[in-house]
């Protein structure tokens, strides 16, 4: 703005004048005079631009070094999003300070970045984690660029790694059964309502302890337990074999010695959630419709109306009852 001389022109209006500081400056008709005026006016824009200039904030001379942006960075996500999500980003993007920490930020090119991705999975990092560490990382730089702390850099040619699909989440029946077999006593009841009710942990620690009532005969509503995605109450569907586990049931695990932890204790990696997904998905492969496992799981069907339209339990009853861990020839101990 205005680091060039401005320079006398003439209106259409047959009138010289020059621009600078925002506005045109006006002379006369004839170029000898408004020459004369023109050279005046030179030195008061001298002036003026002198004066701006002592106003303007000091330029930076020296580079921050990137740990310097990263701390800034850190205190700015604090501020904006809290503790947890500082914590987030300290514990991916420490992979990238360890290597480029000291270096000057204005030095940092996509290169670098595509170097600690190349580290990371030569090292054995899993492929989710490298991508949560590229994200990270990436939204630093980009919040860097964005306060002038490091020159633009495009960083779109550092991919993630697609993750492919999902690992399936469901557990055979047979296992199912094996593991209620297995189980003490104690649990076997806890396992069983956790398939065949397709609740979660929580869920069946405060079903377990009585926390909700009955609100139809094998309608159980859950006591302040909200759904997170349809903002109903949650009601759970016991089949008539869920009720016979519900009687051997006791409330023995609490939320601090969890019944989550004592599976995992006794079985190994893995824990109870399994089962709901095992059932959600062993009831889909006989060919129940998704939305009414849905209804069943606690989540919300395609139709948002659902939220406020009577449910039939019932026939969602009869669905549930689809799941059993009875053989043929046996019933539960």
């Amino acid at each position: 703005m205005n680091a060039r001389t401005p320079q006398l022109r003439r209106h259409k209006t047959g009138v010289w004048f020059c621009r600078w500081g925002g506005r045109d400056h006006y002379f006369t008709k004839s170029k000898r005079d408004s020459q004369a005026r023109y050279l005046e006016s030179l030195k008061l824009w001298a002036e003026w631009r002198g004066e701006r200039n002592t106003k303007r904030l000091p330029l930076i001379t020296q580079s921050i070094a990137v740990v310097d942006v990263a701390d800034l960075f850190l205190q700015a996500k604090a501020l904006e999003r809290g503790e947890a999500t500082r914590e987030y980003y300290r514990k991916h993007i420490k992979r990238f300070l360890l290597a480029y920490g000291p270096v000057r930020c204005d030095m940092i090119k996509a290169q670098h970045l595509q170097g600690l991705k190349e580290d990371m999975l030569r090292h054995g990092f899993a492929p989710k984690t490298v991508n949560h560490d590229l994200g990270a990382v990436k939204t630093m730089l980009r919040w860097a660029m964005d306060f002038d702390y490091m020159p633009i850099v495009r960083l779109e040619g550092v991919k993630k790694i697609p993750l492919g699909p999902p690992k399936v989440k469901a557990v055979p029946i047979e296992e199912i059964k094996n593991m209620a077999e297995q189980a003490p006593e104690t649990m076997a009841p806890w396992l069983a309502l956790n398939y065949l009710c397709l609740m979660r942990p929580s869920e069946v620690i405060r079903v377990a302890r009585k926390e909700g009532e009955w609100i139809e005969d094998g309608i159980y509503e859950i006591e302040n337990k909200v759904g997170r995605r349809t903002g109903m109450h949650r009601q759970v569907v016991f089949s008539d074999e869920a009720l016979e586990w519900f009687a051997l049931i006791e409330p023995r695990w609490s939320r601090l010695d969890s019944y989550s932890q004592a599976v995992r204790d006794f079985f190994g990696s893995g824990g109870p959630g399994r089962l709901r997904h095992s059932a959600a998905t062993h009831l889909h492969r006989v060919g129940v419709a998704r939305g009414d496992v849905d209804i069943l799981l606690g989540h919300l069907p395609g139709r948002v109306s659902l939220t406020y339209a009577p449910i039939a339990w019932q026939p969602l009853r009869a669905l549930a009852a689809r799941l059993t861990l009875r053989s043929d020839a046996e019933s539960h101990p």
